[in-house]
């Protein structure tokens, strides 16, 4: 604890001194200047150095490639090896034969009924198959790509080490980019410490660590792809010459890979896109655009989400008979899922549990741990596992200081409806998740992405306004805090990333050892 609180007091001291002196918390990031290019490229450094720390000795110990063909059963890999499988035997389906006295059952997907029988686990189970319903944009991205350069197929750890480093590189670059477009008003020291607080916030390292690897990859991948749709995004609606089309182009295929990645992200991010293209348009007809011009800017945006709208469609129902089936109904899991349905009666549990719910402090190493819990009632059983809530991460508390942006009528109102839209899109997928899967940990972290560039914006923007105030001892003050801020929510994302409870991998001793001696955290259970 006496670190911390050096630390801290050293930090406060050198801000001070250094705005007092250099004026550096209200500097502004210049694009144009090769020093600030040259540390805005060295900042993305820390988070790639920590997502290899990860796969050496953190993740998944897996790292040997899979040979292809499987030289074991296929029961024995991840459902994106099976999937890739059955597509290499031109077939949609695992090829794996279904046990007879499960077809038998009166109902297959309640778990009291099938014990005793062998299944394949938390596959789908539909007219006498087994599929995966995991997207298979990992397959598309990684599995076939690594298949075609070496004859063989990516370790778990692997592919989660690729989706890893693009999302701790694309994070920081939609940071950097979004300030490319605030005319010199952000500030550079304050943009440089948000850049890392923001990847750590997101808990991409906490979904490096996945005991059950495949489950992680979707989150992974959804994360990747979603901080490369935004990049693109970002970059695209503010470019002027013609590479903005590639841009776009990029945006809408990034966009396809997150929806066949990890949907419920999707949605998320469709609370973004779709106010930002209609004040796009808009701006676009003040400017006196011509009509052409931003209808093709659309169509190129938009021809690779169609196209992938319409391979799922035919995908689903080649699969599951129907175009709007993405089979997860026919899970074969801990619950029967057939059962779940949106209730209005969960919205109140669903804002608890995946916004507001505290972790529990724990006497193991990092010292905090998932809230776990077994099935609960709320007028009907939810299933509830090792959880999170997204305010469990400090940063993303910032997300409470929107309300300064959205009522302020001194802000854009595109910028305000944009961060209002947030707000609902991340309850709105916190009560999809709880209603449709409940509650693990691996659920939260589809809204953290979001939720951490929104409140790490916020905050920039607030502090904005506070530099164009007359008082400068208050944006001395809030700078200082901010700064201070930044550091310890990335701190404590790194606390998150190592909790040892619930559905985690156990940290090797040696391991332990060290990550102790580096990174002394308060045991809070003392």
């Amino acid at each position: 604890m006496e670190v911390f609180i050096a630390l801290f007091a050293v930090i406060v001291v050198g801000l001070i001194i250094g705005e007092i002196k250099w004026g550096i918390l209200r500097k502004p990031y210049d694009p144009s200047k090769w020093s600030h290019k040259v540390i805005s490229a060295i900042v993305i450094l820390p988070c790639l150095v920590l997502s290899l720390l990860f796969y050496v000795f953190i993740s998944s110990p897996i790292y040997n490639s899979v040979a292809y063909p499987l030289t074991e059963g296929v029961n024995h890999y991840n459902p994106y090896i099976q999937q890739f499988d059955a597509f290499q035997k031109g077939q949609l389906y695992i090829d794996y034969a279904v046990d007879e006295d499960l077809l038998t059952l009166e109902n297959p997907y309640d778990p009291i009924q099938r014990e005793g029988i062998y299944f394949l686990w938390d596959r789908a189970l539909y007219d006498g198959h087994y599929y995966s319903y995991f997207g298979i944009a990992p397959i598309i991205f990684v599995y076939y790509p690594y298949y075609i350069l070496t004859g063989e197929l990516p370790s778990d750890a692997l592919v989660g080490l690729i989706f890893l480093l693009l999302t701790t590189v694309f994070v920081p670059l939609i940071i950097f980019e979004w300030a490319k477009k605030r005319a010199k008003k952000t500030p550079f020291s304050l943009l440089c410490v948000a850049s890392i607080a923001t990847t750590l916030g997101t808990n991409v390292f906490l979904a490096a660590r996945g005991v059950q690897p495949y489950y992680y990859i979707a989150i992974l991948a959804g994360m990747a792809f979603l901080a490369i749709f935004l990049f693109l995004f970002i970059k695209g609606l503010f470019t002027v010459t013609k590479t903005r089309l590639i841009y776009l182009f990029g945006a809408g295929v990034a966009y396809g890979l997150l929806f066949l990645s990890r949907i419920n992200m999707a949605i998320l991010a469709g609370f973004i896109i779709l106010p930002s293209l209609i004040f796009f348009v808009i701006k676009r007809i003040k400017e006196k655009s011509q009509y052409k011009f931003i209808v093709g800017d659309l169509i190129v945006l938009v021809i690779p989400v169609v196209a992938t709208l319409v391979f799922t469609c035919w995908f689903n129902a080649a699969r599951f008979s129907s175009p709007w089936d993405f089979g997860t109904n026919y899970q074969l899991t801990v619950s029967d899922v057939s059962q779940n349905t949106l209730r209005i009666t969960d919205l109140g549990p669903a804002i608890y549990h995946y916004i507001i719910q505290n972790l529990e402090i724990s006497n193991q190493y990092s010292y905090i741990g998932f809230t776990y819990n077994t099935l609960v009632n709320y007028g009907h059983f939810v299933y509830l596992d090792a959880s999170m809530s997204i305010f469990a991460t400090p940063l993303l508390l910032g997300l409470l200081l929107t309300p300064a942006i959205i009522f302020n009528g001194k802000h854009p109102l595109s910028r305000r409806i944009i961060f209002l839209l947030i707000i609902i899109g991340i309850i709105f997928v916190a009560w999809l998740n709880f209603s449709m899967g409940g509650l693990i940990f691996r659920y939260t972290l589809d809204l953290c992405l979001v939720g951490a560039l929104a409140a790490t914006i916020g905050l920039l923007l607030i502090f904005e306004r506070i530099l164009e105030g007359k008082h400068r001892w208050v944006s001395y003050c809030f700078g200082c805090l901010l700064a201070i801020f930044f550091l310890a929510s990335s701190i404590t994302s790194v606390q998150i990333a190592l909790i040892t409870n619930g559905n985690l991998m156990v940290i090797e001793d040696s391991v332990m050892a060290f990550l102790k001696a580096v990174l002394p955290f308060v045991n809070l259970s003392t």
